[in-house]
């Protein structure tokens, strides 16, 4: 039961479609770039751009069922909803006297600056999220693993 939790089957449908035919090591180099580049910026819409992308490339190019996609995604999106919260109540831009208040609750205060860090924070787990979900719901471990070995020169033991 864990080791399916861990490693998703990978279905025909999934196998024979675009992504499930790509060499893993491809795409897991493109997610890797993808995700460096993600990282490394503060805007919010390059993230929530890569998240859409991934989706509806899961959705079209891997043949990924939507209720099983979603069903992958949704307890981490939950996650991602936690990290946001917590960034935007302990944000160190929220004691700033000079920062733009957006909202008050008793002494809870919620500043601009605050809200705008919290959403790119969780822009960019969500990216990650949804390119790590595509990426394992089209790969098969043993075809991974074969790549790994064969081009990437990693050892077995």
């Amino acid at each position: 039961m864990t080791a399916r939790l861990l490693v998703p089957d990978v279905g025909p449908v999934q196998l024979a479609s675009v992504l499930g035919r790509t060499n893993p090591l491809v795409k897991l180099g493109i997610a890797l770039a993808w995700l460096v580049g993600v990282g490394l910026t503060l805007d919010v819409r390059p993230p929530l751009i890569l998240t859409v992308v991934a989706l509806v490339a899961g959705l079209q190019l891997g043949g990924i069922a939507p209720v099983t996609l979603a069903r992958r995604i949704a307890p981490l999106w939950l996650a991602v909803l936690g990290v946001v919260l917590a960034n935007l109540v302990f944000s160190s831009h929220n004691p700033d006297p000079l920062a733009t208040e957006v909202a008050r609750v008793g002494p809870l205060r919620i500043t601009q600056e605050a809200v705008n860090a919290a959403a790119g924070l969780g822009a960019r787990v969500l990216s990650i999220i949804s390119v790590g979900a595509v990426f394992a719901l089209t790969t098969d471990a043993t075809f991974l693993i074969d790549s790994l070995v064969q081009l990437a020169r990693v050892s077995r033991s």
